[in-house]
C-alpha cells in the first residue's frame, strides 16, 4: 500500500483543510520527508498519521501517553474551525458577488466544495495569461492542490472528464479566514480578455 496524499481536516492547528501530498504524479517518490520549526505542526501531522492509520492503538506510539483516546481526539479538534469556515464562506460570497456578469463554469460539484476554495473556468480566458499578469496579486493555481508550485494542468480536471478548453481556462482560488481580498483586478482583466 502506497499513500499519496494525506488530507487533515481541522486538526490541532490546521485549521481547515490541509492536503499533503507524499509523491509526485508519477509515482517515482518514495520517501517524504517532513522539516520545519518547532511548533509549525510536525508532531501534530505526525498524531493524525498515527490516528488514522491505528486508532486507539495509536496511543502507544504518541509522545503524551498520560491522554486517553477521547480526549486526545478532543484536545485535537480546532474548535474554533466553525468560526473560520463562516468566514471562508463570507469570502466565497463575495468573489461571487464580484464576477457577477462574467461567464463562467464552475468545476466540480459545489456541494462538496469547500468555503475557501473555488475551481473556476472563465470562458474565452486562458489561464496561464491571468497568472501571468495577476500572480502578484492572488494565490491561485490551475493545476491540483499537490502541484500548486507549477501551472501544468490539473489532471484531477482531466479526469473528471473536461474538455481542454475548460481546463486551459481553469483556475483555482484559495484564500483563509484571515484574507481580505479585493477582487476588481481578476475581473477587470477578465472583463479585457474576453471582449
Amino acid at each position: 500500500m502506497y499513500f499519496t496524499k494525506i488530507e487533515l481536516h481541522n486538526f490541532g492547528i490546521y485549521n481547515g483543510t490541509h492536503e499533503m501530498c507524499l509523491s509526485d504524479e508519477v509515482g517515482t517518490r518514495n520517501i517524504t520527508l517532513v522539516g520545519g520549526l518547532n511548533g509549525r505542526g510536525k508532531t501534530t501531522f505526525h498524531d493524525a498519521v498515527l490516528l488514522a492509520l491505528y486508532g486507539k492503538q495509536a496511543l502507544q506510539y504518541i509522545q503524551e501517553k498520560s491522554r486517553s483516546y477521547d480526549r486526545l481526539l478532543f484536545d485535537h479538534i480546532n474548535k474554533e474551525a466553525a468560526q473560520h469556515l463562516e468566514k471562508c464562506a463570507a469570502m466565497k460570497n463575495q468573489f461571487f458577488k464580484a464576477i457577477e456578469g462574467l461567464k463562467y463554469t464552475l468545476n466540480g460539484d459545489q456541494k462538496y466544495c469547500m468555503p475557501s476554495t473555488v475551481n473556476i473556468s472563465f470562458h474565452g480566458v486562458d489561464a496561464e495569461g491571468i497568472f501571468l499578469s495577476l500572480k502578484e496579486d492572488y494565490a491561485f493555481s490551475n493545476g491540483s492542490a499537490c502541484n500548486s508550485g507549477s501551472h501544468t494542468p490539473s489532471y484531477v480536471l482531466s479526469a473528471m472528464g473536461l474538455d481542454e478548453r475548460r481546463i486551459s481556462e481553469a483556475i483555482r482560488i484559495s484564500w483563509n479566514h484571515t484574507t481580505s481580498v479585493d477582487f476588481s483586478a481578476l475581473v477587470n482583466y477578465i472583463k479585457s480578455m474576453a471582449e
